[in-house]
């Protein structure tokens, strides 16, 4: 069996390099100059780097995600609300908040940092008065999307710190068409 001579890419685990070293003399492989930035599930979500546009862009949908969970969970609070007492009308004032959260869904998912920061001012706001009137109650649920937004913050404030992408930089549509076209290897 004769393999290409072409790199195979680079090396970023032990596997890709014990697989080189057995392969030797068909196989050249790169090792990568540094490893790829890798996050545990605990600093990935309780404070997740934003260093590089992925983990910025994750941290965004992040809180776009807490922001769509806000406006769907106080509608649902407002629809249950209706149907149980009829006498006081609809709660304006909530579903005004249901529709302010979904716009700002939206512009935390086109990055805008405006957005990002007035999700998490309006829901610190609504946390405290919610709490004055009610007391310390939805610590949990309070706190995670509180958490979420902060981050969506950060994300968006790193993503536009970020350089842009080159301009010539394929897609993936296209790296896969240009990998459908290289040549095949033949087994002998």
């Amino acid at each position: 069996m004769t393999l290409s001579s072409e790199p195979l890419g680079c090396a970023n685990n032990n596997i890709e390099l014990l697989l080189a070293a057995l392969l030797k003399d068909s196989v050249r492989v790169i090792p990568c100059p540094s490893p790829r930035n890798k996050m545990n599930l605990t600093s990935a979500w309780f404070w997740p780097k934003v260093s590089e546009r992925r983990f910025a862009q994750h941290a965004i949908l992040e809180a776009f995600c807490a922001t769509i969970f806000v406006s769907a969970f106080g509608a649902i609070t407002i629809a249950i609300d209706a149907m149980r007492s009829s006498d006081n009308g609809p709660d304006y004032a909530g579903i005004l908040s249901c529709v302010f959260y979904a716009g700002l869904a939206f512009g935390i998912y086109r990055k805008s940092r405006i957005a990002a920061a007035s999700a998490f001012v309006l829901f610190l706001a609504d946390t405290i008065l919610y709490w004055a009137a009610v007391g310390p109650k939805g610590l949990v649920y309070r706190g995670l999307v509180t958490i979420a937004l902060f981050h969506g913050i950060r994300g968006t404030i790193a993503y536009h710190k970020l350089p842009p992408r080159p301009a010539n930089l394929p897609t993936i549509a296209e790296s896969f068409q240009a990998v459908d076209r290289s040549p095949s290897r033949q087994d002998e």
